[in-house]
């Protein structure tokens, strides 16, 4: 891992894009009241940020409160005497399919 990691220092050109010639925003505050205004002219935006934000949610929720509560099942084991594991990495899995195919589904009805 070390060198691949010195091998990635040495061969990697990062690519920061174009630098502005002046900041398009003052202040933060200038930035926030820019937002905002965005947010109340066009309402598509905040519909896209509120369902972004659902999607980001479920997401932690799986993470950290699925597992704990998911963890080991200590009524049932097998023959060896191993407590059984639920399938959470199926469930993840499921998880990540279901927002690729939302995303490709988007994506594909978008350009029509």
């Amino acid at each position: 891992a070390t060198v691949c990691f010195f091998f990635l220092l040495r061969a990697w050109s990062e690519n920061h894009g174009q630098k502005a010639t002046k900041p398009l925003m003052k202040s933060t505050r200038e930035a926030v009241v820019f937002a905002c205004r965005t947010l109340s002219q066009q309402p598509s935006v905040l519909h896209c940020g509120i369902a972004c934000s659902c999607c980001e949610a479920s997401i932690m929720v799986f993470c950290v409160a699925w597992g704990p509560a998911l963890g080991f099942n200590s009524s049932s084991e097998n023959g060896d005497g191993d407590s059984l594991r639920s399938p959470l990495m199926h469930t993840f899995a499921a998880l990540m399919s279901a927002f690729m195919l939302g995303s490709q589904a988007f994506s594909i009805l978008a350009r029509s």
